[in-house]
């Protein structure tokens, strides 16, 4: 959650949606004011656990609210028959949790391989790792590669 807090802090700075929810003019605001930001296993547009989540039915606390099915259409990977059955159309790499193309935020089509990767989020660099979601952050190359990215590397000013 906190790369998803992060990524519309860079993006929108403090400007909160509208009343109806519609996202503020993007103008990457917050982004002047942070040097270096890490998003690790985001899922920049969105999960398949989480999504199965949605579909089940998911109360993250007993004092919170059950979600709904409500948010199905904005999953890229998926697609809703008429009959309203749900269906994956396809799988792709990625952590067993968040899809390699929704860390990145990937706009290219399943089968489209050019590059460079079109994304809505102005990459300066991407590392990929063959872990599980949650063993990401116990793997030592990991851990290397933050402290290096975030102590060390050269600064672009």
């Amino acid at each position: 959650m906190g790369g998803l807090i992060a990524r519309y802090m860079l993006m929108y700075g403090g400007r909160e949606p509208g009343s109806n929810r519609s996202l503020p003019p993007l103008t990457w605001e917050g982004a002047r004011n942070v040097e270096k930001v890490l998003l690790v296993a985001t899922p920049n547009d969105g999960s398949l656990l989480a999504l199965r989540q949605l579909i089940e039915g998911f109360r993250p606390a007993p004092i919170l609210p059950k979600y709904s099915a409500a948010l199905l259409g904005t999953m890229p990977a998926l697609s809703v028959r008429k009959s309203g059955r749900l269906d994956v159309v396809r799988w792709a790499p990625g952590d067993g949790t968040v899809l390699r193309a929704s860390a990145l935020g990937d706009r290219r089509m399943p089968d489209e391989q050019s590059l460079p990767v079109r994304s809505f989020i102005p990459w300066t660099q991407v590392m990929f790792l063959q872990r599980s979601h949650l063993g990401l952050t116990q793997d030592p190359t990991f851990a290397d590669n933050v402290l290096y990215t975030l102590l060390i590397a050269p600064q672009k000013r």
